[in-house]
């Protein structure tokens, strides 16, 4: 008797936001004038973003001591298409 298994599968949540594709600079890994220069602004205008209280507050990695930014995670990547006016078109679905 050959009885298959049924693993489970990870389903695809649509109401999830899709990560955009952006072509961010290297490194990984950005400190706040990387991310002042990639936007525009000044370095004390990042670190006034990433405070408890600020509105949409900027997604930085927790607990490495300095301010730091993972440019690959889906948190950060969604943050930047907010401030970079990013519309999803759905084509990569």
């Amino acid at each position: 008797m050959n009885t298959a298994i049924a693993f489970p599968t990870r389903s695809t949540n649509s109401s999830q936001p899709s990560v955009p594709a952006l072509d961010l600079p290297p490194p990984r890994v950005w400190k706040p004038r990387h991310l002042a220069e990639f936007l525009g602004v000044s370095v004390h205008w990042v670190y006034k973003r990433t405070e408890r209280n600020a509105e949409d507050p900027i997604p930085r990695i927790p607990g490495v001591g300095r301010l730091s930014f993972d440019t690959h995670s889906p948190a950060f990547r969604q943050w930047i298409a907010r401030q970079l006016g990013y519309v999803d078109s759905g084509e990569g679905k």
